[in-house]
C-alpha cells in the first residue's frame, strides 16, 4: 500500500469515528417525545396523511421546521417527524 492510500483509510477511518459520535448525540424518537414541550406535541398531532405521506399546515410547518420534524420546501413531515408522530400514537393508545 503506498502512503496515499494509508492516509486516505485513516482519514476516511476518524471521519467514521466522528460521525458515529455525533449520531450518537442525537435523540431517538421516544427520548425526542420526552424533550417535546406540550404546544409542539398539539402542533405534532394535527399531521394528516394523503397518499402516503404526512403532512400539516403552512403555519404548524413554520412552526416545526427548525426542530428538524417538517421537510424544508413542503409541508411534509421528515422521517424523524413521522417517527416522533409514530410514538406519540402508540403512546396516546
Amino acid at each position: 500500500m503506498n502512503w496515499l492510500a494509508v492516509e486516505m483509510k485513516a482519514t476516511a477511518h476518524a471521519r467514521d469515528q466522528e460521525l458515529r459520535a455525533l449520531l450518537a448525540d442525537l435523540p431517538t424518537p421516544e427520548e425526542y417525545v420526552y424533550l417535546m414541550p406540550d404546544n409542539m406535541v398539539d402542533a405534532l398531532l394535527t399531521a394528516e396523511r394523503r397518499h402516503s405521506t404526512l403532512f400539516v399546515s403552512r403555519d404548524i410547518a413554520h412552526f416545526l421546521r427548525p426542530f428538524g420534524l417538517v421537510d424544508y420546501c413542503t409541508t411534509a413531515l421528515t422521517a424523524f417527524g413521522a417517527a416522533v408522530l409514530r410514538v406519540l400514537v402508540e403512546e396516546g393508545e
